[in-house]
Order: C-alpha cells, then structure tokens, then sequence
C-alpha cells in the first residue's frame, strides 16, 4: 500500500483519538460526580496530553492510483471491524466457538483481505463454504438415519444431519453477516472520518459494496421457513443474555454477595440452559407440525 495513503488514515485515526480525549477532558472537568477529578485544570490536563494530529488529513490524493490505495485500506479497514465484530459475538456467547457457523465468517474475512483492492468479497467467501440450495435427496436420507441408533446418541451429529441444522446454520451465517456490516458502517466513517469531497466518495463506495453483500445475505434468509428465522434470532439472545449471568454471578462473587458455593450452585443451572440450547431437537422449541410444514415448503415433497 501507499506510505502516503496510510499516512492519511492514521492522521485522521489520530485525529479521532484526539478528538475523544478533548470530549472527555471537558465532560470530566465539568463533573463533579468523581471527587478525585474535581477541580482539575482542563488546560494542565492537556497540556499533558500528547498532539496526535499529524500528517496530511486535510490533503487529497495527489492521483487516481492514490485514491484507489485509501479505497483498498479502506475495504481492509472495514473487513477488521468485521472480523472482531465476529469476535466479539463470540466472546458474549452468541456464536460459540464450536460451531462451524463461527469458523466459516472468520475465514470469509481473511480470505476478502486478500482482495481488497478489487471490492468487498467476503459474501462469496462464505457462499463457496455453504450449500446455499435446500438438501437433495441424498442429504435428506442422511438426515432420516442421524434419527437412529448410534447416530441418534450423538447430538452434534444429529444437529448437523437434520433439516432442521441445515437451516439453522444459514440462519446464523445470514443474521450475523448482516449486524458485522451494519455495525462496521457505522464505526468505520465514525472513526475514519466522512468529510471532504474524496473520503465521501470513498465512504460511499464501500458502503454501497457492504450493501449489496448484506442483500445477497437477505436473499439466502428469504429462502428459509419465517420460524427458523424466528428460532436463530431467540437463540442468539438466549445465548447472549445466559452469556451476561454468568459474568453476573461472577462480579456478585467478587463484590462479596454471594459465596463460592452459591456461585457456582447458580452457575450450573446458566450451564446446563447453554447446553440445552446446543443440544435440544429444534421441534422441542418449534411445535413438530410447524416444524413439518415448514420443511415441506422448505424442502419440497420427498
């Protein structure tokens, strides 16, 4: 890449960072609410504070190949919000790390990476990793013999082998996908900046990019059955909010609220609902007929 064009994203990063501390310094200074910031200078504090606004922010590319190396840092810029988007999503608990949901959107990053210079591409990495049509006929007699012995005694298989998982599986590449790009278009501008006549086109180029991705992502839930949808999305929250009683039992145990024993007596119970959710047959959560009219809809006849 460009020296000259890094240079300019990280003075317009430095320029946000500093731009945060100002904020903060002032919101301090005129609170009163924390007695050991309470009367401080707001000139000596930044006067301790170091200048990050260099290079050139306000310059604009001196030509075309110029522009293309900050739209290429650019697409690479908003492919790492993405990326840690997915991380974070695993780290609360909504998408474990043991489910190949999680692996295939962390590869699709890496491999768009690769072609930043050339658009956003990490949809097609992640269309190349998952049968995006129903399951065939042969798919759905596998699906019918992971319903018995010894098959049957292995949950993992049986979720992967039913209609049921092979639904569910798209549903969280798809809702996923979806939040990672909104998310990223609003932070990336945020921190990057949007003003001036080349960032704003830059900004709306690769905005348009993430779109049609997430369309192409909408398209595939499009073609789901409405209460797997539904199913993916009280999942994801489940998991989420059981992710955030864990961490509070664990604070309560720190602050002295609760014993050990009590913890861990609570903790369990956060445990074995995680499990469940992992384990459970889609139709203990989904009555069995809808769970069938969907799949006849879904699937078509066998």
């Amino acid at each position: 890449r460009s020296s000259r064009a890094r240079e300019e994203v990280l003075s317009r990063l430095a320029q946000h960072v500093a731009a945060k501390a100002s904020e903060a310094c002032e919101r301090e200074c005129a609170s009163a609410a924390d007695i050991r910031f309470r009367g401080a200078n707001r000139e000596l504090v930044r006067a301790m504070l170091p200048d990050l606004k260099a290079g050139m922010a306000d310059d604009e590319p001196d030509s075309d190949s110029e522009e293309q190396a900050l739209i290429s840092i650019y697409r690479e810029t908003w492919l790492r919000v993405v990326q840690q988007h997915y991380w974070a999503a695993i780290d609360q608990g909504i998408l474990p790390r043991t489910l190949e949901v999680a692996r295939i959107l962390l590869n699709s990053t890496d491999i768009a990476l690769e072609s930043s210079d050339t658009g956003l591409r990490d949809w097609e990495a992640v269309a190349r990793e998952v049968h995006m049509r129903p399951p065939g006929p042969l798919w759905r007699t596998i699906c019918a013999l992971a319903e018995y012995r010894p098959l049957c005694w292995l949950p993992d298989i049986r979720s992967t082998c039913s209609e049921e998982g092979w639904a569910m599986q798209k549903v969280y590449i798809a809702l996923s996908f979806q939040e990672a790009h909104v998310h990223a278009e609003s932070a990336v501008p945020e921190h990057m900046g949007s003003s001036g006549r080349w960032n704003d086109g830059i900004t709306q180029q690769v905005c348009r990019e993430s779109c049609e991705q997430r369309a192409r992502a909408a398209e595939l839930l499009e073609q789901i059955p409405k209460r797997f949808v539904e199913l993916g999305k009280s999942e994801m929250l489940a998991r989420k909010l059981l992710h955030t009683q864990r961490e509070s039992l664990a604070e309560l145990r720190e602050q002295g609220f609760l014993t050990a024993s009590e913890a861990s007596h609570m903790e369990h119970q956060v445990l074995e609902a995680q499990r469940h959710i992992v384990n459970a047959p889609k139709d203990s959560w989904v009555p069995r007929h809808e769970v069938d009219s969907d799949s006849r809809l879904f699937l078509g006849p066998s």
